[in-house]
């Protein structure tokens, strides 16, 4: 014998249990967006607040400009990079500008491939002063590349004839092949233990049987050491290389005076 009231009654209870089970479902669906609806709000004001800061700090020319005339010739290039890349290429005169005086700033400093881009940048953005065409040729030159370097010096000398530095240019790229047709009797070879990825110069022998060699390095082991505004590198000290009675040169080792470079 069936019992149709209380089928149907089970029917409702369970259709009730489902109904809400839905409805716990979709409070839940609605709490995740609403977080996430925050959260991407509260991340958005985070980057906005971010590009704000960046852009209070971001390149002035001014910076680059202070830091050239004070002679922080690396972080002035550094500056002169980034307002660069920043300054529209439709606005020639101020990139031309900022070209060369880059271009300067790396030459003072010896970043002889960045000077040559940036020479070619502020000829190609009609530099005004024709010293950019004589700087890039010296430039070439320094880097061996004689060709290229006879010909700027050749544009440089249409606009100032008989300019010594390019006369003398030109003279220097075509002497320089047929020197090393001829080499002299002298082998010029790199030292690996003397010399480091740094800079190395004046060196000077010591010692009654001059067994004992000075040099001046920015090289160092500290990491956290800072590097120069002028030339990028760290500051230099004094390292001296001693040699053995066999006549095998040691490392060299920092001097620990408190004389320094």
């Amino acid at each position: 014998m069936s019992h149709p009231v209380l089928s149907i009654t089970f029917l409702l209870n369970r259709t009730n249990k489902h109904n809400k089970y839905k409805k716990n479902q979709l409070l839940c669906y609605n709490h995740a967006l609403r977080v996430m609806k925050y959260c991407f709000l509260s991340y958005l004001w985070l980057l906005l607040a971010a590009l704000v800061l960046f852009s209070c700090k971001s390149a002035k020319l001014s910076d680059a400009e202070e830091k050239h005339r004070i002679g922080e010739y690396y972080e002035a290039a550094a500056i002169y990079r980034k307002v660069y890349t920043k300054t529209k290429p439709q606005n020639r005169d101020l990139r031309g500008y900022i070209a060369f005086r880059m271009a300067e700033c790396n030459r003072i400093i010896n970043n002889t491939p960045r000077a040559s881009s940036a020479y070619m940048n502020a000829i190609r953005y009609n530099y005004p002063d024709s010293i950019a065409i004589l700087r890039l040729a010296q430039m070439l030159h320094k880097t061996g590349k004689y060709g290229d370097a006879i010909k700027q010096y050749e544009a440089f000398l249409k606009l100032n004839p008989q300019n010594k530095l390019a006369l003398n240019g030109i003279n220097g790229c075509l002497l320089a092949p047929e020197w090393k047709k001829t080499p002299t009797r002298y082998t010029v070879k790199k030292m690996d233990k003397f010399n480091s990825r740094r800079s190395e110069f004046s060196p000077m022998l010591y010692g009654s049987n001059f067994d004992q060699l000075y040099f001046a390095s920015s090289r160092t082991k500290d990491k956290e050491s800072k590097i120069s505004a002028i030339t990028g590198l760290g500051n230099n000290n004094f390292y001296l290389a001693k040699k053995k009675e066999k006549g095998e040169w040691l490392a060299p080792e920092e001097n620990d005076d408190e004389v320094n470079t």
